[in-house]
């Protein structure tokens, strides 16, 4: 981003690039209340027997929730990271217009901070598809064995899924914070 850039300019060419990253985080938080709600509605109707052979899926879904939290925090961190690294590097490319008028063509314009924006959408993607994935084996194991406690744990899960859902403001905000750091690092390495 140039110094000539204001912040206001920076939020209003995210907002068409944030867009399809908010509907990405709503689907997921979703489909997982929905299937939380049908895998309810399944156990309550009596339509599926607990098996008490299958009690230890409550713990692995149990770890597989702890893992995923420390997971979808330390994984988009690294993901960033490098990016962070290529880009100051000069090895990041620049986000593809695919037509013009396309919300990859105003990241083009931004230049490093258009790069940054796509690191932003990767890694919150990632964190929140490992989120949600131990939110479903949460639920499936409730769906399998009745353990009430995996239905609580898969539907939590969705509140640090909710916690990434992007703005405008937050995401310009984040590529500020993450400039700075790659001006940091860049001296360092001097």
């Amino acid at each position: 981003m140039s110094t000539a850039e204001r912040p206001d300019d920076l939020v209003d060419k995210l907002k068409p690039v944030v867009m399809p990253l908010r509907i990405i985080v709503a689907t997921l938080i979703a489909g997982v209340l929905s299937f939380a709600a049908v895998a309810l509605f399944i156990r309550q109707n009596g339509n599926m027997q607990a098996d008490p052979a299958l009690d230890f899926m409550t713990w692995m879904a149990l770890a597989a929730a702890v893992a995923a939290l420390v997971v979808s925090w330390l994984l988009p961190m690294a993901i960033v990271k490098n990016a962070r690294r290529a880009i100051a590097g000069g090895s990041y490319p620049a986000p593809a217009p695919n037509t013009p008028g396309s919300p990859f063509a105003a990241l083009s314009e931004l230049g490093d901070a258009g790069k940054l924006a796509v690191a932003y959408q990767t890694s919150t993607i990632v964190g929140a598809a490992v989120l949600e994935g131990a939110a479903f084996m949460n639920i499936v194991t409730y769906l399998v064995n009745g353990s009430l406690t995996s239905l609580v744990v898969g539907v939590c899960i969705v509140l640090p899924i909710a916690a990434m859902f992007p703005s405008a403001p937050r995401v310009a905000n984040w590529i500020d914070g993450q400039l700075r750091l790659m001006a940091d690092e860049k001296m360092l390495s001097r």
